[in-house]
């Protein structure tokens, strides 16, 4: 009942771990570990692409200026009686928001090849034009980065030139 080999090979075990003795790892094994970490680690990077948060985070500004750009220039219309921003006009096409003389067309593909200065009408319900987050340098300055496009309904939308994940608009 008593198997005096098993307990010699046991003690012989316990005697090598209580005394620091261990098994060293095989170069397999490491290579195993490395690879482990290396898929964990590339896993974690395109899950967390600082790039990708980025856009994401400037395409939350863009939404929220394009909401405050609507919300003003309907306040300007109810105030003044149903009468839109200079400029803008019932069944207009789209249009870049600035004041450019010409080259809105380059900077906001699809929009007419000038732009409108609304800043005048809505200033006093946002306090200044937001301007696109991408949009900091001097050249920059005459274009605020969005659109505005009015249906022959009265619709009004505003459009994200530089939206960077997807395409960006509100209308009102």
């Amino acid at each position: 009942m008593f198997n005096y080999t098993y307990t010699k090979e046991r003690k012989y075990r316990m005697s090598r771990f209580l005394n620091g003795q261990k098994k060293n790892l095989s170069l397999f094994e490491i290579l195993c570990i490395i690879f482990i970490f290396t898929v964990v680690a590339g896993v974690v990077v395109t899950a967390v692409n600082p790039n990708d948060r980025r856009a994401d985070a400037r395409d939350a500004k863009r939404i929220v200026d394009m909401h405050s750009l609507i919300t003003a220039i309907h306040q300007y219309i109810v105030d003044t009686n149903g009468t839109y921003p200079d400029g803008v006009t019932v069944g207009m096409s789209e249009t870049q928001l600035g004041s450019c003389t010409s080259g809105g067309a380059s900077f906001c593909a699809g929009a007419q090849d000038f732009c409108i200065d609304i800043s005048s009408s809505v200033v006093p319900y946002i306090g200044s034009v937001p301007r696109d987050p991408l949009l900091q340098s001097d050249q920059d300055l005459q274009f605020y980065g969005y659109s505005i496009r009015v249906s022959e309904d009265g619709v009004v939308t505003v459009r994200s030139c530089g939206a960077e994940t997807s395409t960006l608009e509100v209308s009102r």
